[in-house]
């Protein structure tokens, strides 16, 4: 008769098969190309090579870097693959195996414990995934989870059991808090159940020297995350941000139903499959319930406190993902760290069974479990499709290469790419990029070295409105744009030749958009249908191009275009219809985004007596805001800025310039040349030393100096003497160097890249506060005289923001008119006014229009910088009655709401108030048709 195989034979065999399952893993994804993939296996690489030591996972300050260190040291011996990177992840991740034996041993039996090693040997097909491929946290939640929940159930129980705990596991348990939480924030759970389970076992007990041994190993683990957070302003903790975004019991359902089932049922099961599952598991739940009733009622400690454990841990873990943003993303990777807890309940079930139930009977639900496991393993679409995407980005970096090809603007998918080509060239995206220094290098690169992969950032529109050139190369499964051509040197033309520019509407925005002293901006809600801006000159003009200074990237139409009228009256189309973007040109390359970012458009040099922009919004929330247009035409004979850089250069050295005001072109050039040692107005968050070009007065003294385009220097220098400042200029090539002969400080004046702003509201606000009122009064009449309104509203909003009053003319008009509202607010010198919306909602009966706006939208930035006892703030808005609306009296309800969160204010006011909105004394007669 054979004698049966030793359990320990079985431990040692579990083991085993787990590392051999892990490292099948490993290789089967070595080929990912997943983006956040990619980060951990540059991490890996930038670690192994010495270069960085990052703390935590790359653009993600919550989740640590232990995992990229592991995947280093595998990079060491085996070279920068993805093999390697992998095994980093399969190390961390094998180590739950032991953690759940010991985990059901101590709660049942040894039997206990394969059980649960044998559920976790493959697990559902994401536990699988996690254990071979690195994602930046989930292998080390996992593993150090289920290590935190074990060691405070055993330490808990061994109180019970014998009144005695040793300092030394109170300290390893804070030691592998301090490790889990640094790694992931989804441990967070089986840290607040350890602490619990030890506070209800020891009770008064707990608060002693073991509570400050347990403190001091937590802080010792996740050091790595107090000092990275006191360098970086506690960004780890914006994540609470994200809590009470969505509705919790739906949220709370979604966990218990949808989450659970993506994560342990096979995708693609027949519904008979899932059905029998789904009961399987609610079995193994409602058992594990009865036995922890059981287990209290009979003293049973071990299994009262180890299913204890895991049910506490499994509401608190439910509770905190319904009250997160996590739980509007239908994944299953957020819930991961219940497969070990699970494990064990399965396994607690099956040993806990009737004694005439036999081992091989109890085994058939754990065997039929680990059977829909299998698939997984013989799974191998995932691996083909990364080997042939693989094979793909090996051929596009032969392209770049024969092109020599160093910087590509790619979208953030494709981050990954820099790890597989060994970052012979760099992939970075255009916004947000995990990984700064690929972004500074993109942005300090020559225009040779630039290509963008795949029309990314709707590079087609650019260079559409631009009317610039463009080589195409295509490549398997992908195209590169390269081999710009920018456009021609154009000069401003001086606003006066402008006879007016008005909207559709017959508003007037000549002065706000050709006026440096900044009181008002255009401002527009686009809708859903064409409307147009013209700009009438006052004779036929030789033009090349138009410019428009939006008050950020985010407030402009959704699409555009360009028309241009000749003398005969003829309008002809000068650019396609194109939507919005980030590109625009500086000296001799495109760049993305702020600062100094412009709608741009380039097109042949004709002569025009009118040019008409046509604009409209995708949805009736966009809004159009510009600060400033300017008029293009060619600039003939003008020298070449790269030719006249060194002596640029030259003079700035011997003048001792140390910052530097230009545009975003001869800021990278400048920066390049002296080594990051004259600060320049580069991305504030690329470049440390950079300049503040948000501060509402510019220094100028003579480490300072201001450096325009030559044809263009007349605007900055009009304001430099409006402003009374003392300068020196000098031309250099194609610009003209402006240079303080004192120390001064320019009071409201802002530099946008190509010229200065004025903002007189800035002015009179620092004239008064040093006393000459009357001087701040005339620069500022409303200082002396805020604005009246004609109707009295007296609404105070929770922040403190108050509406004063309004008018509305005309009060009676016929559908398909438009009239304006005038409001008048008084704002809270802390607050940011415009990030705050208005909804004006004219009701009447079931009809309804609306003016909902963004609050001061059409008031210049600087402008609400008034005393903090003259913070009154009037705004017009011009509202067009929908042509549809059936006539009557329509009543108008207002509030404000957080354009972040979409939440309203609740208003005090007098008057009548509903869901937040206030009914005003007034109203809109909208007349029958005739």
């Amino acid at each position: 008769m054979k004698r049966p195989l030793p359990k320990n034979s079985l431990f040692w065999s579990f083991l085993l098969l787990g590392a051999a399952i892990r490292l099948y893993a490993a290789w089967l994804y070595r080929h990912t190309i997943n983006l956040d993939a990619g980060v951990v296996a540059l991490m890996a690489k930038h670690i192994a090579e010495g270069r960085d030591y990052p703390i935590f996972f790359y653009g993600q300050p919550h989740m640590g870097s232990l995992e990229a260190f592991c995947s280093a040291f595998f990079i060491k011996l085996l070279g920068a693959n993805g093999f390697a990177v992998n095994l980093g992840t399969a190390f961390i991740s094998f180590w739950i195996l032991p953690i759940v034996y010991k985990w059901g041993k101590l709660a049942s039996n040894q039997r206990a414990g394969l059980f649960a090693m044998a559920f976790c040997l493959i697990g559902p097909f994401s536990f699988f995934h996690y254990n071979g491929s690195p994602r930046g946290g989930y292998a080390a939640a996992l593993t150090f989870g289920a290590f935190l929940l074990m060691k405070a159930t055993e330490m808990a129980l061994k109180w019970k059991q014998e009144k005695h705990q040793r300092h030394l596991d109170f300290f390893i348990l804070g030691l592998a808090a301090g490790l889990a939480w640094w790694s992931s924030q989804l441990t967070t759970a089986a840290i607040l159940v350890a602490a619990l389970l030890l506070l209800i076992s020891l009770g008064i007990h707990a608060f002693s020297l073991r509570i400050f041994n347990g403190l001091f190993g937590f802080i010792l683990g996740s050091f790595p995350l107090w000092l990275y957070n006191l360098q970086h302003q506690w960004a780890t903790f914006r994540f609470t941000n994200s809590m009470g975004q969505t509705r919790y019991f739906r949220a709370l359902k979604w966990f218990y139903t949808d989450r659970f089932s993506l994560l342990f049922f096979p995708s693609n099961a027949p519904p008979i499959l899932n059905l029998f599952l789904s009961l399987l598991y609610l079995s193994f739940v409602s058992l594990g319930i009865a036995l922890l009733v059981y287990a209290g009622k009979k003293k049973k400690e071990a299994l009262f406190w180890n299913l204890l454990g895991i049910y506490l841990f499994t509401l608190t873990f439910s509770a905190l993902f319904a009250s997160s943003h996590l739980s509007i993303l239908a994944t299953p990777r957020y819930s991961l760290p219940l497969v070990a807890p699970l494990a064990v309940l399965i396994a607690i079930c099956l040993t806990q069974l009737p004694p005439r139930i036999s081992h091989w009977v109890a085994s058939i639900p754990l065997l039929f479990l680990i059977a829909v496991q299998c698939p997984t393993l013989f799974d191998r679409s995932t691996e083909r499709a990364h080997a042939y995407l693989y094979e793909q980005v090996q051929q596009l970096g032969q392209t770049a290469r024969s092109h020599h090809l160093n910087i590509i603007y790619a979208p953030v998918d494709f981050r990954s790419w820099n790890f597989i080509l060994q970052e012979e060239f760099i992939f970075s995206n255009l916004k947000g990029e995990v990984y700064p220094p690929y972004a500074q290098q993109a942005e300090l690169a020559a225009l040779e070295d630039l290509s963008v992969l795949d029309d990314y950032g709707d590079l087609s529109d650019f260079l559409t409105r631009t009317s610039r050139s463009v080589r195409n190369i295509h490549t398997p499964g992908h195209d590169l744009s390269t081999e710009f051509t920018p456009p021609l040197p154009q000069k401003i033309l001086r606003p006066d030749i402008i006879q007016r520019i008005q909207d559709q509407q017959g508003r007037e925005w000549t002065q706000a958009l050709t006026s440096t002293s900044k009181t008002e901006n255009f401002s527009d809600q686009p809708g859903t249908s064409w409307q147009q801006l013209t700009i009438e000159l006052k004779e036929e003009t030789p033009l090349s191009g138009l410019r428009l200074w939006p008050e950020n990237a985010m407030t402009l139409p959704d699409q555009v275009t360009l028309e241009g009228k000749t003398v005969s009256g003829q309008w002809i189309s000068l650019t396609a219809q194109t939507g919005k973007n980030e590109y625009f040109w500086s000296g001799n390359r495109f760049f993305w985004g702020s600062p100094f970012y412009r709608l741009q458009f380039h097109f042949p040099t004709q002569s025009f007596t009118s040019l008409r922009l046509q604009y409209k919004g995708d949805d009736i929330h966009n809004w159009a805001v510009f600060k400033h247009l300017d008029l293009l035409s060619p600039l003939h004979d003008s020298p070449d800025p790269s030719n006249s850089l060194p002596q640029l250069f030259q003079i700035l050295n011997q003048r001792n310039i140390q910052n530097l005001y230009a545009d975003r072109w001869e800021s990278t050039q400048i920066f390049k040349a002296s080594y990051g040692k004259i600060a320049t107005a580069l991305p504030a968050d690329l470049f440390e030393h950079s300049l503040d070009i948000t501060l509402p007065d510019l220094p100028f003294d003579p480490t300072y100096a201001i450096l325009s385009s030559a044809s263009d220097a007349w605007q900055t220098r009009e304001v430099l003497l409006k402003s009374q400042a003392a300068f020196e200029e000098k031309i250099i090539g194609p610009w003209t160097l402006f240079t303080s002969t004192q120390t001064q400080t320019l009071t409201g004046l802002s530099w946008n890249g190509s010229f200065l702003f004025e903002h007189p509201a800035r002015q009179a606000q620092v004239l008064w506060e040093n006393g000459d009122q009357s001087t701040a009064i005339a620069i500022n009449p409303h200082l002396a005289q805020p604005p009246h309104p004609d109707t009295s509203t007296p609404v105070i909003f929770k922040n403190g923001i108050q509406l004063l009053g309004l008018e509305s003319s005309p009060l009676s008009l016929k559908a398909g008119e438009s009239f304006s509202l005038n409001l008048l607010w008084k704002i809270p010198e802390n607050i940011p006014a415009k990030e705050y919306a208005v909804f004006a909602h004219f009701k009447q009966a079931q009809h309804m229009f609306t003016g909902d706006h963004v609050l001061l939208d059409t008031v210049a930035d600087t402008f609400l910088s008034y005393p903090a006892d003259h913070r009154q703030f009037s705004e017009s808005y011009r509202i067009t009655v929908p042509s549809d609306s059936p006539a009557g009296t329509y009543t108008l309800w207002l509030g404000l709401y957080n354009r972040a969160s979409n939440k309203r204010l609740p208003p005090q006011s007098e008057f009548k108030t509903k869901d937040r909105a206030v009914a005003l004394p007034v109203s809109i007669t909208i007349q029958p048709a005739s």
